[in-house]
């Protein structure tokens, strides 16, 4: 059987994302499949790459990776449903031999309004498809009894449920040979690996628990440093992005993996995001011997009531300890904020940009603001904050949130507030790229 994946625009102003998750995918096929793959991202006119492979390959199955629901820049959110829509009609009108088959986190979180927006998909796989992919393509049109796919029955979608969890500590490596690496490694968090699948947080607004789930499956630490190795040696890699949802839970098991990092002498840079709870003077050490270049929080907010009522699992003290710390330990650092969310007054806006100013004078050059430091807050289909928004009335029961919704602010000064926050932000963002380029 022929295989072609494609990565879907992502659109990161950051640079491309290596599509880690299309290499974990083509790496637990059987080895009798052909595989191929391309990302839209890094290819000058992608159509004319995919017109070449079809010509080249003439894959059976075309699987598509929808990793992003949205273009975003600060105070700039715009669904790109509508644009997604026209690439795989595109993809469709070059390929028509070819089925379609979806997946990827931004398809799993909408896949039935996707499927209802695109008919040219056949199917597609929603949540993690390690276990699912092989055999939906090997059952595929008879899918019906598979859990994790999403299908159509008398022009009706069925869906599934999603897929079962992947035995994660078990899997083999990604397949990192399908991309060229040129494309990726000059960029700080382009090249991602992971550690770990899962979340132990309930933050109320993140769909990452719909999406691989509440526990958290780790890889041996000794394995994860050979990867390191192979990414070095094989790749020429020297800087990449711990792409877990928390890097450092649990503690135990971080620092012996950054323990064994130091030991191999790697000599890579990287970063990653982090939780303040739990960080001490120690793994600050251990972090900064082993090539940590930056500690990326995300707090959201900044008021105890807040970091409650959003389950982020830390309280401001932590927040102010890791400051102190990472002073000591000279880390750069930078911080993402969220406005709108639940409970929001005027006054913790304000403790949320005296926290900004506060920090910068005590970390000086340490502390910096990267991408989407401060935005609205999306309301993503299976989180609480959906709850939450319904039972506000700020949107409907039956809203399946593919158009872009946020929630906001009752009080008309803090939403006007936070307009302005957001807009001075889009204006600084576009001002530093332009004097960038």
């Amino acid at each position: 059987m022929k295989i072609l994946f494609i990565q879907l625009k992502t659109d990161n102003p950051e640079g491309p994302i290596y599509p880690l998750g299309i290499a974990y995918l083509a790496s637990t096929l059987p080895d009798h499949h052909q595989v191929r793959a391309i990302d839209m991202n890094v290819e000058v006119n992608p159509y004319r790459a995919i017109q070449k492979v079809n010509n080249d390959f003439k894959a059976d199955f075309i699987c598509l990776s929808i990793r992003n629901i949205k273009v975003a820049m600060p105070g700039e959110h715009i669904s790109s449903g509508l644009e997604i829509a026209g690439i795989v009609r595109r993809i469709k009108e070059i390929a028509p031999d070819s089925k379609l088959v979806a997946g990827g986190s931004g398809f799993s979180l909408y896949a039935t309004s996707f499927m209802e927006l695109l008919p040219g998909i056949n199917c597609g796989v929603v949540g993690e498809g390690e276990k699912v992919l092989g055999d939906l393509l090997e059952k595929f049109p008879d899918v019906g009894g598979l859990q994790g796919a999403v299908h159509r029955r008398n022009q009706k979608v069925i869906h599934n449920g999603p897929a079962p969890q992947a035995d994660f500590e078990t899997l083999p490596w990604p397949r990192r040979d399908l991309f060229s690496m040129s494309h990726y490694r000059r960029y700080p968090t382009s090249v991602g690996v992971m550690t770990k699948r899962g979340c132990p947080y309930r933050c109320i607004h993140c769909s990452d628990i719909y999406l691989l789930g509440k526990k958290v499956r780790l890889r041996e630490t000794e394995d994860v440093v050979e990867e390191l190795k192979c990414l070095k040696t094989d790749y020429d890699v020297a800087r990449f992005m711990f792409a877990d949802q928390t890097f450092n839970f649990p503690g135990e098991y971080t620092k012996t993996l950054l323990r064994e990092m130091i030991k191999a002498d790697l000599g890579m840079q990287w970063t990653a995001y982090f939780t303040p709870q739990g960080l001490d003077e120690e793994m600050l050490e251990l972090l900064k011997k082993s090539g940590c270049q930056m500690l990326s929080f995300s707090p959201d907010c900044c008021t105890d009531a807040m970091l409650s009522d959003l389950r982020k699992g830390f309280l401001m003290e932590d927040l102010h300890r890791a400051n102190r710390l990472i002073k000591k330990a000279q880390i750069p650092v930078t911080y993402n904020f969220m406005l709108g969310l639940p409970g929001e007054k005027l006054g913790s806006l304000l403790r949320t940009l005296f926290f900004i100013l506060k920090t910068k004078v005590q970390l000086k050059k340490l502390f910096a603001l990267h991408g989407l430091f401060i935005v609205p807050v999306r309301i993503y289909p299976h989180t609480v904050l959906r709850k939450v928004a319904i039972q506000n009335r700020q949107i409907a029961s039956d809203d399946d949130l593919l158009q872009a919704r946020f929630h906001h602010s009752t009080r008309r000064i803090v939403s006007y507030a936070d307009r302005s926050v957001i807009c001075c932000a889009s204006l600084l963002w576009k001002l530093k790229h332009k004097i960038i380029k």
